[in-house]
């Protein structure tokens, strides 16, 4: 995977704005491939839900953190006063 030249010097930006280093362009240009490569290796599914589209079906979506599912009697944590 390659970044375009306007990728690697916005990336060269991000980095001396938030980090304060500055980086050659060719620094940039390794690290910010690095970052897309990581970024696509964890973006993949996870593998219940590839072996799930392999049969052709979508596994039920995890309930966010905080949230109550059906079969749950429980007060959210996060909220304040009586149950």
């Amino acid at each position: 995977m390659q970044c375009s030249p306007e990728g690697i010097n916005e990336f060269q930006a991000i980095a001396k704005e938030d980090y304060g280093v500055e980086l050659t362009y060719e620094e940039a240009s390794i690290l910010a491939t690095q970052a897309l490569l990581l970024y696509e290796l964890i973006y993949q599914p996870l593998p219940s839900e590839r072996a799930a589209r392999q049969r052709g079906s979508s596994p039920a979506p995890a309930p966010h953190p905080g949230q109550a599912t059906p079969d749950s009697n429980q007060r959210d944590p996060g909220t304040l006063g009586p149950a």
